[in-house]
């Protein structure tokens, strides 16, 4: 997925009906979760679009959740095994740690006094796609960041009500 597929927001009303007949065949008969998740992920690119643009807050740099394969990391031990794992691509984040022993967030020691980033140019993935990354996870946007999401000029047509909840999800979450 393309960021500049996010960056419609007109949206493609025949991939949205596409997406909507897969995802409700696939509840009804398959009942793939991988499958699910994926479709969910297309379908939140047709109704919702990020936009605006960085104003160099430096707040996606202080207080990140890290996550990978899909799992918050939140204890040393991860913190370690991660930072092995990854070889050293990490190793700009400092945890901050919580009463409990447990990490609380991160911080990147790559953030300059101006608010950009000392090594723009070999900063971690998730941080190139950020905002981005963001939605599709359904993390909420860092605040005061620039950036927001709105819904496209595509409305859901689907009667599932497991895709109804979803769509509702991201409402809550960034109130479109």
């Amino acid at each position: 997925m393309a960021l500049d597929l996010v960056q419609n927001p007109k949206g493609n009303w025949i991939s949205l009906r596409i997406l909507e007949g897969l995802f409700s065949l696939n509840e009804a008969s398959l009942r793939s979760r991988g499958l699910r998740q994926f479709l969910w992920a297309l379908i939140k690119v047709e109704l919702f679009w990020v936009g605006g643009k960085c104003q160099h807050s430096g707040h996606c740099c202080q207080k990140v959740q890290i996550f990978l394969k899909g799992t918050q990391i939140e204890s040393p031990g991860e913190w370690e095994a991660s930072m092995s794992k990854n070889k050293g691509s990490l190793a700009r984040f400092q945890p901050v740690m919580a009463g409990s022993g447990q990490i609380r967030h991160f911080n990147c020691s790559c953030l300059t006094p101006d608010m950009t980033c000392s090594a723009y140019e070999t900063r971690p993935q998730f941080c190139k796609a950020y905002p981005f990354s963001n939605f599709v996870s359904e993390i909420p946007l860092y605040e005061k960041c620039g950036y927001h999401i709105t819904w496209t000029q595509l409305k859901l047509r689907s009667k599932n009500r497991r895709l109804r909840r979803l769509v509702r999800r991201i409402e809550l979450i960034y109130k479109p």
